[in-house]
């Protein structure tokens, strides 16, 4: 009831200007954060009321990667229904480590939410959006516990984070070592996913001290029934991994996508797994994603 009631009382708080015209355009390097890298790139379309809104998150191995350029295809597809498009840049390792950016993302969507109005934005319609890493930051907003802190003295930190629905592309289903050696039956473990972890190497990532994290930032140990609905798809056919596998093997498989949908039947979570073998590669997925992303943003 508590919960219910913050998120009621953030979103009122959001919506504070709503019958403002919106303000159609592009709005270049957006500040939601003290740090040069918690910035955003924001598309308003033309349209009448209140827009909802996609935010998006870059890939890159949590070790590099931006905003720029940010899928102009996409953009003009949702402009086309009507949604606005956010393009955020997060704090990235070795510089920071789990859960910073993560955390980043849960701050763009309560940056944008408290400036709704200035935007002609719906703070009630958010969804996500996200390619590799930028997923793994996309699932960790969407499938934790609302953000919302009614007393923060930040008035950003008072709205919510959570969301409508999530669209993936290319996604980790597990950050977690013990998982990739079960499931993926390897012990080759990418030099960023210690430095995502503040690890001085990977053989570190077995110690103790990195147990929580590892478990709290793979989304199939925090996807659950009722997280929002998903669209997750991968850029290769499936196909089985082979024995020993590298990073470069299994990183983007749909054999992820295969745990993930797992997880999301054993937990009763809604998710919808596609390749490109379904969809005939990327064009196709983004002429699923968006009329997916528009039917749970109701526009």
């Amino acid at each position: 009831m508590r919960a219910s009631r913050a998120l009621a009382a953030a979103l009122a708080c959001a919506a504070v200007g709503l019958s403002a015209p919106a303000r159609a355009g592009d709005f270049a390097d957006l500040r939601y954060g003290p740090d040069r890298l918690q910035s955003l790139d924001l598309h308003v379309p033309d349209g009448g009321g209140p827009a909802p809104l996609v935010v998006y998150f870059h890939g890159g191995a949590f070790v590099g990667g931006d905003k720029h350029p940010c899928a102009p295809q996409l953009v003009a597809m949702l402009a086309a229904r009507g949604i606005a498009f956010a393009c955020a840049d997060y704090r990235l390792a070795p510089a920071v480590r789990f859960p910073a950016p993560m955390q980043d993302g849960a701050r763009a969507v309560q940056w944008l939410r408290a400036h709704a109005g200035d935007y002609g934005l719906d703070p009630s319609r958010v969804a996500l959006m996200g390619l590799s890493a930028g997923a793994g930051v996309a699932f960790w907003v969407a499938f934790h516990p609302d953000g919302a802190d009614p007393l923060s003295p930040d008035p950003v930190l008072r709205q919510p984070t959570g969301v409508s629905a999530v669209v993936t592309a290319n996604a980790q289903a597990t950050y977690d070592p013990a998982d990739i050696a079960a499931r993926f039956r390897t012990d080759r473990l990418p030099r960023w996913l210690a430095q995502f972890y503040g690890a001085g190497s990977t053989a570190e990532l077995g110690d103790a001290r990195f147990r929580a994290a590892e478990a709290d930032a793979s989304p199939i140990h925090t996807i659950h029934a009722g997280a929002p609905p998903v669209y997750s798809w991968y850029g290769k056919a499936a196909e089985p991994l082979p024995a020993d596998a590298s990073p470069a093997d299994y990183v983007h498989s749909p054999a992820q996508g295969d745990l993930l949908a797992e997880a999301a039947r054993e937990r009763g979570a809604t998710l919808t797994l596609r390749t490109a073998a379904d969809t005939g590669g990327w064009r196709g997925f983004l002429g699923e994603a968006v009329p997916f992303l528009a039917d749970h943003l109701g526009r």
